[in-house]
C-alpha cells in the first residue's frame, strides 16, 4: 500500500497543501504527523504499542489488520470481494478529537 500512497501523494493536495509520506522506525520518532498508516506487515504488538503511545495526540491512526480497531486504532481498511471496506471506531476518533465527514461515515461501518 505504501507505493500506492506515494503515487497519490505526488498527484494530490489537501486544502492546497502537499501530502508528505514519511516512514518511521520507532513510535518515539512520530512528530508532526496527522495520519499514521500501519501496514499489516507490522507485528500486532508493535501496532498495539503505537496506538497506546499515540492515543490522545490527535493523529488519525489507520491500519488494515483484523484487530486494529480493538487495539486502539481509529480507521481500518479491509478488502473483501475486491473492494475496500472502511471501518471506523467512534470512541477512538472522539478520543483523538477528530472530525469525520458525514459522507465518510455514511459509507463506512461505524463501530
Amino acid at each position: 500500500m505504501g507505493n500506492d500512497l506515494r503515487t497519490i501523494a505526488l498527484k494530490k493536495k489537501i486544502d492546497g497543501r502537499k501530502i508528505v509520506i514519511r516512514n518511521y522506525n520507532k513510535v518515539a520518532a512520530v512528530r508532526g504527523c496527522q495520519i499514521l498508516f500501519m501496514s499489516k506487515t507490522l507485528k500486532r504488538k508493535t501496532q498495539q504499542d503505537a496506538n497506546k503511545r499515540l492515543a490522545g495526540k490527535n493523529i488519525l491512526l489507520v491500519g488494515e489488520t483484523v484487530d486494529f480497531l480493538n487495539d486502539g486504532g481509529v480507521v481500518r481498511f479491509a478488502i473483501r470481494d475486491n473492494r475496500i471496506h472502511i471501518h471506523i471506531k467512534k470512541s477512538a476518533y472522539k478520543r483523538e478529537s477528530l472530525e469525520i465527514s458525514a459522507q465518510l461515515l455514511r459509507i463506512a461501518t461505524v463501530e
